[in-house]
């Protein structure tokens, strides 16, 4: 925090620099009556605190009262606004009341036509007279200004003066120590770290090329603030402000011919296309900043796009070709001892492993990149791979285990502000208390991250959430929410291009409709769903699907095809070792033996699947195993064994507040006693 002596030394550096800007302000203020216009321009925040500051500690204060209105980014109507707060001011009798308002720019925006900010404040000019009978001075950058002049020519055309402040060169120096020449990359940030520093970026990109001066004073420092600011932009998921960046830093670097540069804005450009799912476009950059690294000989460049190339076969599923080019780079990465990047290379390699159907490969992948991060202290870095280790265990159905990883992943996400992996932990820990049968803490977990996904923008994540809501709602029997909420899910993911989030919801709409009794509709979509996952190498999700086919046999009376479904799911889910999908295919193979008579193989069946259920904590299937026992008991006779097994279910059901599966087996035991 500055003390008063650093406040008073920058207000007078920065008065040193500004003294016949400052006089013609105080000239301004002081001669202006009723509604009167001034601009304001100074480039850095920090600069237009002590601008106001020295405003407030001058003479001229004594006969002014300075009033600072703070606007954010959703703002639409400022007349409106200042209309609301104009009452709330305690007003000096003795002053004139000056508004000095500031954060406009944030509205106006750096790109786009007529921000709609821009459009009212020219449409309702006239209206300021009257409502706002005061001196207004608008601090803002040089760009706001630019854009103001151009979008709201009216207002702009009743400005009684402009004035421009130069940025001190303690402050030019300082942000571009904190930005340009600091060691630390962005992705290490916290999220008010990384907004500050974009905002310096930003406030040197407009010092370093005044809108009003028609070329930049520093081309090669402007190539590399736009760079910079492409970077941080991807990193917080916004691809067009990236792009607006990118390209604009591409132009500079194609003028200036600064090949390193440029191989390095190609390859944030591939980045860009990716988060769009522009696949070939990112393919088609990517191979460009290859071509210039490698004919630079720059090592460490080559290893970087490598890397990229290997995220687009990944997203596109390809995963014998994304291992190849992480392979590559880690290859390279070791080569040149670049310890540190070979952490984020093994996660990939981790990535494709687990897709690969190689859990052990991937935890050892992801291990390693564990230990490094930790040895680099890298606390974003740690967390993530705590989180990958937690979908390990999380797959294997070690619930406890991956909880335990999560909340470590999750502790650090929300010391360190990473608000999108806080949303992705949530939705993990949700998952965890649905197998596990808590449904309300599930939902409250998924609500949670829902809304954070929501707030973020991002569409990938609150589909998953709706998918996993719907989960909840059709666990508790509310099919027709389910449904609403499945459907949500599809349509982001269709519109996402997201194949395998839609192969997962038409498999989930498939079961609404065997719920409902609706078997070839429930067959047509569960088929759809094989379809695509077998197109994308899914064996896992296939061997899902192929278990819900041969739950449509199964209560169409088809034994044999019905277990010869599961079976084929079965061996490949022993293949990859899922536990929580190994139990239910036993389950339900023992059902097809209950239907066949085959009682003493259906008992050994249920009674495996029933200790697995408990193994990995899943209520409902626990549920579900008890009453086909239930009903192995009865069919021998054993009508107390029967009943204890049946109780059993019951009395789960009715905890998890399962309406519709408690009603059923009450139905089908009433059915059989009848019988």
């Amino acid at each position: 925090m500055l003390t008063q002596n650093d406040l008073d030394s920058g207000i007078e550096q920065f008065l040193d620099v500004n003294q016949q800007a400052f006089t013609d302000l105080l000239t301004f203020v002081d001669f202006s009556e009723k509604f009167t216009i001034g601009f304001v321009e100074v480039n850095f925040n920090a600069e237009a605190d002590l601008l106001i500051d020295a405003l407030k500690n001058h003479l001229i204060s004594q006969e002014n009262q300075f009033e600072v209105l703070e606007f954010d980014e959703n703002l639409r109507f400022l007349r409106d606004e200042i209309v609301k707060i104009l009452p709330t001011i305690q007003l000096d009798a003795n002053k004139k009341l000056v508004l000095i308002v500031r954060g406009l720019e944030k509205s106006i925006g750096k790109f786009g036509e007529y921000p709609p900010v821009l459009q009212d404040l020219n449409f309702v000019r006239d209206a300021y007279k009257t409502s706002v009978p005061h001196p207004m001075l608008f601090v803002l950058p040089d760009y706001a200004i630019t854009r103001l002049a151009k979008f709201a020519p009216d207002f702009w055309a009743w400005k009684s003066g402009v004035f421009l402040f130069k940025t001190t060169q303690f402050t030019r120096d300082d942000a571009v120590a904190r930005t340009l020449d600091s060691e630390r990359s962005f992705s290490t940030l916290k999220t008010p770290e990384k907004q500050e520093r974009i905002e310096l970026l930003e406030s040197l990109l407009m010092d370093y090329n005044p809108s009003h001066s028609g070329s930049a004073k520093n081309p090669s420092a402007c190539s590399n603030i736009l760079h910079q600011l492409g970077v941080a932009y991807l990193s917080q998921g916004n691809p067009v402000k990236a792009r607006e960046h990118l390209e604009k830093a591409l132009e500079l670097t194609t003028h200036s011919k600064n090949l390193s540069l440029q191989a390095e804005v190609y390859k944030e450009l591939g980045a860009m296309y990716r988060q769009q799912r522009q696949f070939s476009e990112a393919m088609r950059v990517y191979q460009t900043s290859l071509e210039i690294v490698r004919e630079q000989e720059n090592r460490q460049g080559e290893a970087n796009v490598l890397y990229g190339l290997g995220n687009i076969c990944r997203d596109l599923r390809d995963w014998q070709k994304a291992k190849d080019y992480y392979q590559q780079c880690l290859a390279i990465q070791q080569e040149i001892g670049d310890f540190y990047s070979q952490a984020s290379t093994y996660q990939q390699l981790g990535w494709v492993a687990k897709e690969m159907w190689d859990q052990a490969e991937a935890e050892h992948y992801y291990k390693k990149a564990l230990e490094i991060y930790s040895e680099y202290g890298d606390r974003a870095g740690m967390a993530n791979s705590w989180g990958l280790l937690g979908d390990i265990e999380r797959y294997h159905g070690n619930w406890n285990e991956a909880e335990r990883l999560y909340r470590q992943c999750l502790e650090i996400m929300t010391e360190l502000g990473d608000r999108s992996g806080m949303a992705t932990t949530w939705r993990a820990l949700g998952d965890i208390e649905r197998y596990r049968g808590n449904w309300d803490e599930a939902e409250r977990l998924f609500r949670q991250s829902l809304e954070l996904s929501t707030e973020l923008g991002d569409l990938s994540g609150m589909a998953n959430s709706w998918k996993l809501l719907g989960e909840i709602e059709r666990n508790r029997g509310n099919w027709e929410e389910a449904e609403r909420l499945f459907r949500k899910g599809l349509e982001v993911m269709t519109e996402l291009g997201d194949r395998s989030g839609m192969a997962s919801s038409w498999g989930q709409l498939g079961y609404i409709e065997q719920l409902r009794g609706n078997w070839e509709e429930a067959e047509r979509l569960y088929r759809q769903s094989l379809e695509l996952r077998t197109e994308l190498g899914d064996r896992a999700a296939m061997a899902i699907s192929w278990r819900l086919l041969g739950e449509i046999e199964r209560n169409r009376g088809n034994w044999d095809e019905s277990e010869r479904l599961y079976r084929k799911g079965l061996e490949v889910q022993t293949e990859l070792g899922d536990r929580f999908e190994i139990a239910p295919l036993i389950g339900f193979l023992g059902a097809v033996e209950l239907g066949r008579g085959n009682l003493d193989v259906a008992e050994q069946f249920l009674t495996d699947a029933l200790e697995r259920f408990k193994e990995v904590e899943s209520p409902w299937y626990i549920a579900y195993a008890s009453f086909f026992l239930a009903q192995v008991w009865r069919k021998r006779g054993n009508a107390e064994l029967a009943q204890q097994h049946y109780n059993t279910a019951h009395q789960i059901f009715q905890k998890l507040g399962a309406a519709k599966d408690l009603e059923r087996i009450e139905r089908e035991w009433l059915t059989d006693t009848q019988d």
